[in-house]
C-alpha cells in the first residue's frame, strides 16, 4: 500500500543529516488594524499590534527541514548587527546548528506590514556579499560537508554563493554527497554538476521556451545532458510538479486541490523534503508525492511557514480515506483498525458494545438502535461460543457465534460486527478506544469492562435503558414450557 510506504519514509527523517548553505535573511512579520485613511497621505494608518521575526531564506529552508525531523546546519553570510543575533538565537532555539559568518554589511531585511490577513507593504533592507572574501565560509563549508548526507544550496541572489558555487558542487560531489540547488538565475548551467535543481517555472522558462509539455520535457532533458544533472524537480504552481530525471522518463503530479491563502516560502517546503528525502532514499517518486503533500499544506498556513511529519501523514491519509472502498459488516481485528482510521479521518464518532446476542429479540435490537444514534459508526462486538459457556454455562449458546454475527450484522444501524473469545472484551476495547463505550442499564459505569482505558483517552462511558422481562434466559425458560 503506497500510504504505507510513505509513512515509512517520513519515518526515517530523523535520520537525515542535511547541510544548507545559502543567503539567509530576517523576515519580519508587523500586524496590526486599519480603520482610517491617514491625513498627509492617502495610505491606510495601520496601528501595531504585533510583530514576528522568522528566519528567511536559506534560514527557513533549514527551519523546514529540522520541522521535518531531520537533522540540519545551516552555513551563510550576514551582518554583525542586531538582526543577525535574532536570526542566531531564534534557529539554535530550534535546534538547528548554526554558523553564521559576520561581514561589515547589514543583515538583508524584509519587514511586511499586514492587516486581516492582507499585506500592505514590504521594505527590503538589502546587501550584496558578491565582493566580500568567502574564503573562510569555503573552509568552514568543506569541514560540515563531511558530516551530512546531502548539501543544500539556497540561491537568493545576494552574493553568499555566487563566487563559490562550483568550488562547493565540487567539494560536495568529491565526497559523494548530495548536492539539491534552489536557484534564482535564470542562467541554469551556473549550478552545473549539481545532483538536482528545483526550480520554479519562472527560473526555467527562457525567452524561446514555451511551457507546452513538450518544450518543458526538451528544456529539461537539454539542462540534464549539458550540466551533468541527476535531474530537475519543476513546479508548476496549479499544475502541480514535474520530476525529469537522466535515469527515467517525466513523473508529473497535479497540484494538491486546496484554498491557497500564502505561497510565501512554499518553494523551501519543497526543497527540504526533497533534501531529507533524499537523505534517506532513493525512491524519487515517494520524495516527490511527498514534496508535493507538503506544498499543498504550506500554501495554506500564512507566512514563509512550515510542514510537519505528522501534517504530511494526517494529510496522505485524508487522501486514502477520499478513495478507499469502506469495508463494513462481518470484520477481524486489522481490518477494524484500518476502518477506524478512516473514520477518524472523516470525522465519525465510533460508539461501541458488546454482548452474547444468542437469540435475538426486542430488547436487543432496541438497545442497539439507541447506541447507534449517540454517534456515527457502531461495532458491535459478540462473545465466541467458548467465551459464552464461560459466562451462561455448558449449555449455551443457543445459537453459534456465526449465526450470531451475521444476524446483528443484518441489522441497519450495525456497521461493524467482531467477535472477542475473553470472558470480557477489555482487551479490544483499550486496543480500539472508541469515542463511546456503551452497556445496557443492569450495568454501572464502574463494572463495565474497558472503561479506564476509554475515559482516560477522553472517550464517554455511558449506559442505556434496560427493558425488563426481555432477554435471551427468559425465552428460554418459556420454550421449555412448551409441549411440543
Amino acid at each position: 500500500m503506497l500510504t504505507h510506504e510513505l509513512i515509512s519514509t517520513i519515518d526515517l527523517f530523523n535520520e537525515a543529516k542535511v547541510l544548507v548553505i545559502g543567503d539567509i535573511m530576517l523576515d519580519q512579520y508587523i500586524y496590526g488594524d486599519t480603520n482610517r485613511i491617514s491625513p498627509e497621505a492617502p495610505v491606510p494608518v495601520v496601528k501595531k499590534h504585533q510583530f514576528e521575526d522568522k528566519p528567511g531564506g536559506a534560514g527557513n529552508v533549514a527551519l523546514n527541514i529540522r520541522k521535518l525531523g531531520a537533522n540540519v546546519s545551516l552555513l551563510a553570510m550576514c551582518g554583525n548587527d542586531p538582526e543577525s543575533d535574532a536570526l542566531e538565537h531564534f534557529l539554535t532555539n530550534n535546534g538547528i546548528n548554526t554558523q553564521l559568518i559576520r561581514t561589515p554589511l547589514p543583515t538583508i531585511k524584509k519587514t511586511r506590514i499586514l492587516s486581516k490577513h492582507q499585506q500592505l507593504l514590504r521594505i527590503d533592507t538589502e546587501s550584496s556579499y558578491n565582493e566580500l572574501d568567502h574564503s573562510e565560509l569555503l573552509e568552514v563549508a568543506s569541514d560540515l560537508i563531511d558530516k551530512h548526507d546531502t548539501v543544500v544550496l539556497s540561491d537568493y541572489a545576494k552574493g553568499t554563493l555566487t563566487p563559490i558555487l562550483q568550488d562547493l558542487i565540487k567539494i560536495a560531489r568529491s565526497k559523494d554527497k548530495k548536492v539539491i540547488v534552489d536557484p534564482k538565475e535564470t542562467d541554469l548551467s551556473r549550478y552545473k554538476n549539481a545532483n538536482w535543481i528545483t526550480p520554479n517555472l519562472n527560473e526555467f522558462l527562457t525567452a524561446n521556451t514555451k511551457s507546452d509539455e513538450n518544450s518543458l520535457r526538451n528544456r529539461a532533458e537539454s539542462l540534464i545532458k549539458e550540466n551533468n544533472f541527476d535531474g530537475i524537480l519543476l513546479t508548476r504552481s496549479e499544475k502541480g510538479m514535474s520530476l525529469y530525471s537522466k535515469n527515467s522518463g517525466p513523473l508529473h503530479l497535479p497540484a494538491k486541490v486546496r484554498e491557497v491563502f500564502d505561497v510565501t516560502g512554499a518553494g523551501d517546503t519543497v526543497i527540504a523534503l526533497m533534501a531529507t528525502g533524499l537523505s534517506v532514499t532513493n525512491n524519487l517518486s515517494h520524495i516527490i508525492e511527498l514534496a508535493n503533500t507538503a506544498a499543498g499544506i504550506v500554501v495554506g498556513k500564512m507566512g514563509a511557514a512550515f510542514v510537519t511529519p505528522d501534517e504530511i501523514k494526517l494529510e496522505i491519509k485524508k487522501t486514502e480515506f477520499n478513495d478507499v472502498t469502506r469495508k463494513f459488516g462481518i470484520i477481524d481485528a486489522e481490518q477494524i483498525e484500518n476502518e477506524l482510521t478512516f473514520a477518524r479521518l472523516g470525522g465519525e464518532k465510533v460508539v461501541f458494545t458488546n454482548g452474547c446476542f444468542d437469540i435475538l429479540h426486542t430488547g436487543h435490537v432496541k438497545y442497539l438502535e439507541e447506541a447507534k444514534a449517540l454517534g456515527d459508526r457502531l461495532i458491535v462486538a459478540i462473545n465466541s461460543d467458548d467465551s459464552v459457556k464461560i459466562l451462561k454455562g455448558k449449555h449455551r449458546p443457543v445459537i453459534p457465534l456465526e449465526q450470531r454475527m451475521h444476524l446483528i450484522s443484518s441489522l441497519k444501524f450495525v456497521d461493524w460486527v467482531i467477535s472477542f473469545n475473553e470472558e470480557t472484551p477489555e482487551q479490544l476495547i483499550c486496543k480500539l478506544l472508541p469515542d463511546i463505550l456503551v452497556k445496557g442499564g443492569d450495568y454501572q459505569e464502574n463494572e463495565i469492562a474497558g472503561n479506564e482505558c476509554v475515559k482516560s483517552n477522553g472517550g464517554d462511558v455511558l449506559t442505556l435503558s434496560f427493558i425488563n422481562n426481555i432477554s435471551t434466559s427468559e425465552i428460554i425458560k418459556k420454550i421449555k414450557l412448551i409441549d411440543i
